[in-house]
């Protein structure tokens, strides 16, 4: 989850005691041509983590 309101300080402390306990990312790639599905996926919930749009090569 993102937050908008975030000083440069909130963010030296966020990395500072995420160094600290492991983070685990998870991703999930789409083609840029699927992103409505992209979408849809992310508004019900069946995406944990973040959906990542691929642009074509």
């Amino acid at each position: 989850m993102s937050v908008a309101n975030l000083s440069g300080a909130d963010g030296r402390e966020f990395l500072r005691i995420a160094a600290q306990i492991p983070v685990e990312t998870r991703t999930r790639c789409y083609p840029l041509e699927q992103a409505n599905d992209a979408i849809d996926a992310v508004r019900s919930g069946g995406i944990q983590g973040g959906a990542v749009l691929l642009p074509p090569r």
